[in-house]
């Protein structure tokens, strides 16, 4: 019977001290509320967050601002800035790219980092692509002014996720007519980063200044 309540006693403090540890954890973690999973390759990289070593995966951070660096002896060395919120799941992936002979071909020898660095790539343009959706003059785009003059198109997200749109244009009345079809849309040039491209005509095709319909060729 003692004996029996003696190992009632350790059990109640063994189950005691658990639930301690536990709500120690909880009391520690409580803050922690904003989720971050990072993915980088090769798998063998090193990566701090904020300056402190941590590896790949799912985890909770208190919200706010982090700086995710991967580096690999062999490879040019990533940094990633982002701002993470409670509710708002955040996913980082880096692929980093040789700058040594030793490891040129190493994704080619390595299939398991190879098939990761497709996973992380196919990822990422999945999510800028649904970031682009918010912004509005992304739905209007492609779009090709009369005459075919000038075209406007959406290319990607810049790293501070502004939309990078690129107009080509056949001629400075073109390219100052696409800038105002973006302003006559409601929508801010400075908002944008903007590339331009001359496309020169082709030498036997004269453009009508009026319509900017192409006539025909010359003989």
């Amino acid at each position: 019977m003692e004996r029996s309540t003696k190992l009632a006693a350790i059990f109640l403090i063994l189950v005691a001290s658990v639930g301690g540890i536990f709500g120690i954890n909880a009391y520690l973690n409580r803050d922690k509320t904003a989720t971050l999973t990072v993915e980088f390759a090769p798998m063998s990289s090193e990566m701090t967050i904020n300056g402190q070593k941590s590896k790949a995966g799912k985890r909770k951070y208190i919200p706010g601002t982090y700086e995710v660096v991967i580096s690999k002896t062999g490879f040019a060395t990533k940094k990633s800035t982002i701002t993470i919120a409670k509710g708002s799941p955040q996913y980082v992936g880096l692929v980093l790219e040789s700058n040594s002979k030793d490891t040129q071909n190493w994704f080619s020898t390595h299939p398991k980092d190879e098939k990761l660095a497709e996973k992380i790539t196919s990822l990422n343009f999945d999510q800028k692509s649904d970031e682009a959706l918010d912004i509005p003059i992304v739905a209007k785009l492609p779009f090709v002014g009369p005459g075919e003059l000038y075209r406007i198109d959406f290319t990607s997200l810049s790293s501070a996720k502004r939309a990078i749109i690129t107009i080509s244009y056949k001629d400075e009345d073109a390219k100052a007519d696409a800038l105002n079809w973006i302003t006559n849309q409601g929508f801010k040039l400075a908002d944008y980063d903007i590339v331009y491209t001359f496309v020169e005509p082709p030498s036997d095709v004269e453009v009508d200044s009026g319509d900017g319909e192409p006539l025909a060729p010359t003989n």
